[in-house]
């Protein structure tokens, strides 16, 4: 029933609600009703407090049907606002039809008509609607989702005038806002202006506030100002959880301050709060990163004593380190006991082993490794290929070399970038290229052409999708705006 509510005109309007209760009438603010009191032509909007006297006394049979029927109400407002333009004979529709807005019915509109929402607040607003916190709400989150963040602001910095009161959620949404602008050069600014806005208007903030606050600031790579406001939020008395720590040791680990997260990681503890196993394996590959591999041992050794299994995740991380420092038989040890607990060794396991033995040039164990992979269904990728060529060049076996690269052209391999570069970035790595001989040199630049290649096109056909999606986007935009 609520399918037929298209109502672009009057005749229409009144078409379609004689469908639903054919034995009543709508009249505009201009019609001369007989032996029917009509009431004030201004008064088409209400408060909540307003409501029950308009339906007094049986003085508006509409309101009664708004209250028995309020989603199909609903319905015909939105195929009203869908259908026409926003002037003024559509909203000339809306008064006609409904004499009476409660704040239920305004929020559902607002939500559902995400496009038109913020003409709809103000113009109901206009009318003498008292929009209260929730539909504010409702409007602060259409405006951030649609990245219109100067409105969204302006709607919250007008809620005082008002008189409602604000509270922290509002500015947690405004942060949220701001932290997916696509201005990306004043994120952090904008974010931090609004939260300080709160102490300014007087509203309490904890940690539900400042949490988007530090991610936004440490996904900016902002490490310093993290700290201040880290500090900043223990001077205020407010106490730092398990995720405020997550959130600090996985930054600092990301940036390789090891250092710096080591110490947010001891005073979490000192506070009694237990790191859990994704704040391990974080600690763990940040030392790695740096190649502090006895770190990394003492923080395995505490994840056993706590009862807490590695996973493949903290094996990997182990395993590299290991081959970074070329501490292969310690690689070894962690493999077996990788297996002996059952968990199978993945591409990337694969990968780092045959990385460390072509670091100490042992072939014949990487050789062995690839023959494994392969008996277990792991197709080797652009990283087995190149890191296997690359030892086969130190190890001066150039025409094994050479045939690994025929067999790496005749493969197909994803459109990664990141794996293209990573490919490039280690080709080289620890390789006395100036020692090599004309032949081992020109293996290893066949191959970096040969990856130089496929990532153009990878970046090509990266390219060609974004702009295929900027252009379905720029076409549904147009779409919903006629």
């Amino acid at each position: 029933m609520a399918s037929r509510y298209v109502a672009v005109s009057k005749p229409r309007l009144l078409k379609h609600y004689r469908l639903f209760k054919p034995h009543y009438r709508f009249y505009s603010s201009t019609d001369k009703p007989r032996n029917e009191k009509y009431p004030d032509p201004k008064a088409h909007l209400s408060t909540r407090e307003s409501q029950a006297g308009m339906i007094k006394n049986g003085q508006s049979r509409i309101a009664g049907e708004i209250n028995r029927h309020p989603q199909m109400i609903e319905d015909a407002i939105c195929r009203m606002m869908e259908d026409d333009d926003w002037a003024t004979r559509l909203q000339s529709s809306i008064t006609n039809f409904v004499p009476l807005l409660d704040h239920n019915l305004v929020y559902n509109v607002l939500n559902r008509n995400p496009s038109r929402a913020l003409r709809f607040f103000q113009w109901v607003e206009g009318f003498g609607f008292k929009h209260d916190r929730e539909t504010h709400y409702k409007m602060l989150e259409i405006l951030c989702k649609d990245r219109r963040l100067e409105d969204a602001k302006r709607i919250l910095l007008s809620m005082s005038k008002k008189g409602l009161d604000y509270d922290e959620h509002l500015f947690v949404l405004m942060i949220h806002g701001y932290a997916k602008s696509n201005r990306k050069w004043d994120i952090v600014k904008n974010c931090v202006k609004i939260f300080m806005k709160m102490e300014e208007l007087g509203v309490p903030r904890t940690i539900e506030s400042y949490h988007p606050l530090l991610q936004v600031i440490i996904n900016e790579n902002k490490f310093r100002m993290a700290e201040k406001f880290f500090d900043k939020m223990l001077s205020e008395g407010v106490v730092p959880t398990q995720h405020t720590y997550t959130l600090m040791i996985s930054g600092f680990c990301r940036s390789s301050r090891v250092e710096t997260a080591n110490r947010f990681f001891e005073d979490m503890k000192s506070r009694k709060l237990f790191p859990d196993f994704v704040l391990y394996n974080t600690m763990i590959n940040g030392n790695i990163q740096m190649k502090k591999v006895e770190e990394a041992e003492k923080l395995l050794m505490e994840m056993k004593d706590r009862k807490m299994e590695p996973q493949l995740v903290t094996y990997n991380s182990m395993i590299n380190g290991y081959s970074q420092v070329r501490k292969m038989e310690d690689a070894e040890k962690i493999l077996v006991e990788m297996k002996a607990r059952n968990l199978e060794p993945n591409l990337i396991t694969y990968n780092t082993m045959i990385n460390g033995y072509t670091k100490v040039q042992k072939m014949e164990e990487a050789e062995k490794l690839a023959v494994e992979m392969k008996g277990r269904n792991i197709e080797p990728d652009l990283v087995t290929y190149a890191t296997m060529i690359k030892g086969y060049v130190s190890a001066n076996r150039v025409d094994d070399g050479l045939e690994l690269v025929e067999e790496m052209k005749r493969k197909r391999f994803g459109s990664k970038v990141d794996v293209y570069s990573s490919c490039l970035g280690g080709l080289k790595e620890d390789c006395n290229v100036e020692e090599m001989s004309e032949a081992q040199r020109n293996v290893l630049k066949g191959v970096e052409d040969h990856v130089e290649r496929l990532e153009l096109l990878a970046m090509r056909d990266a390219a060609r999708e974004l702009s295929e999606l900027a252009s379905r986007l720029a076409a549904d935009r147009q779409e919903q705006g006629t």
